[in-house]
């Protein structure tokens, strides 16, 4: 009876025995599963690629020859804008020269008028003839048009720069009276009024 009992002891250790070691060798199986999802994951191939790697790189004499093409673009375009302000400033001088020709000839042919438009001014002031009226008034209209004006300087202070004293009747700086009428051309004084002030 003892020895039944013994018997049955035994078995139910080795029994137990098995199922530890099985229960260990299932255990460390499952710890080895879970160590290599830990593993970290190598980073051999999980770098990012940069470009520059990806490309070739320029070889040196090419990038050498697209510097010295870039300076040779910059100059041609510099060359250019010289060009185009040379052509305007040409433009514009010629303009202007051609300006000061037209007003040269309209000065000689203008003062070679005043005289007689002078006496023609007084004409009408003493005859009253509605046709030689007429002729001034037209003459006047076109040399106006050409940029002839009257200096307006009756009854103002004296300038230097617009009239000539032939008189003087007081201690006053004032015209007072035009002997002989002033003239400007397109802006400029051609001839000064000869006046009287007092």
């Amino acid at each position: 009876m003892k020895t039944t009992h013994s018997t049955n002891t035994i078995d139910m250790v080795k029994n137990s025995f098995n199922d530890s070691q099985q229960a260990a060798a299932e255990f460390e199986a499952k710890t080895k599963q879970a160590d290599k999802i830990a593993e970290p994951v190598s980073t051999e191939f999980s770098e990012p690629v940069s470009e520059s790697e990806n490309e070739n790189p320029v070889p040196s004499s090419l990038q050498t020859r697209i510097e010295e093409l870039e300076a040779e673009l910059q100059k041609a375009r510099e060359a250019d804008l010289r060009s185009k302000a040379d052509y305007h400033n040409i433009v514009r001088r010629t303009q202007e020269e051609r300006s000061k020709l037209i007003k040269l000839a309209s000065l000689g042919f203008v003062e070679g008028l005043l005289q007689p438009l002078d006496h023609l001014r007084l004409a009408t002031e003493h005859i009253e003839d509605q046709g030689l009226q007429m002729v001034v008034t037209q003459l006047w209209q076109v040399l106006e048009e050409n940029g002839l004006k009257v200096l307006e300087v009756m009854g103002k202070k004296f300038d230097p720069e617009l009239m000539e004293v032939v008189e003087k009747a007081g201690d006053r700086d004032m015209v007072t009276k035009i002997v002989s009428q002033g003239y400007t051309l397109n802006g400029e004084v051609i001839r000064p009024a000869q006046v009287v002030v007092g």
